[in-house]
């Protein structure tokens, strides 16, 4: 009887040793987790920043397209080139025609047309304001000249046209490239003359 009863003392205080090392136990993991998620390196933490950086990028990226609007509408930068600062006056802009003519001394009459290409670049203060690809075909019978319009550019933009691909069998017999800064409003006439040569002529492509 009484080894009985020593027996259940046992088994109780193995119970209870049980127990407190349980809670112990869980008590740790309670820690870690609330240092993982609370800490200053913590899951929380880290989340608020990546949501506080992306609102940032996404409040730039805002501004940015609000600049940029500005810019199209009223030729004028946010910060410069302000109506009331004398120093930094508005950017004025204009609007020009691009006319490219297209003559052939000698046309193959082997076929109905051939094709060129050219690529229209407008630069001011170093930055590209216009670009364009013009691919024009020419036939033997209408040769009439290709208006591009060259819209709302800054004043003073150097413009750029060049004859990038003159036809497999044809020889460029003019200038490459017409250059024209553009003051006014105004119509810029570009004459490209091209012979056929007979045979295939070797290039590197467009260079565009």
């Amino acid at each position: 009887m009484k080894e009985k009863h020593v027996k259940r003392i046992l088994e109780k205080g193995i119970t209870l040793i049980a127990l407190v090392v349980t809670i112990v136990v869980l008590l740790i993991l309670a820690g870690v987790s609330i240092t993982l998620l609370f800490g200053d390196s913590g899951i929380i933490k880290m989340a608020q920043e990546a949501a506080n950086k992306t609102q940032q990028s996404a409040d730039k990226d805002q501004a940015d397209l609000d600049k940029l609007n500005k810019y199209l509408t009223s030729g004028n930068w946010e910060g410069t080139n302000s109506p009331t600062d004398p120093e930094n006056p508005p950017v004025q802009t204009i609007d020009a025609k691009v006319q490219i003519q297209v003559n052939v001394v000698d046309f193959n009459s082997n076929v109905e047309e051939f094709s060129t290409v050219y690529k229209i670049i407008g630069k001011c203060n170093n930055s590209v304001v216009y670009e364009n690809i013009v691919l024009i075909k020419v036939n033997e019978q209408e040769r009439h000249p290709i208006i591009n319009i060259v819209a709302n550019v800054p004043k003073g933009t150097v413009l750029t046209v060049e004859s990038v691909y003159p036809g497999a069998s044809y020889q460029l017999m003019t200038e490459q490239i017409v250059e024209k800064t553009l003051d006014e409003n105004e119509t810029v006439e570009c004459n490209f003359e091209y012979k056929y040569c007979g045979k295939l002529i070797k290039n590197d492509g467009m260079k565009i």
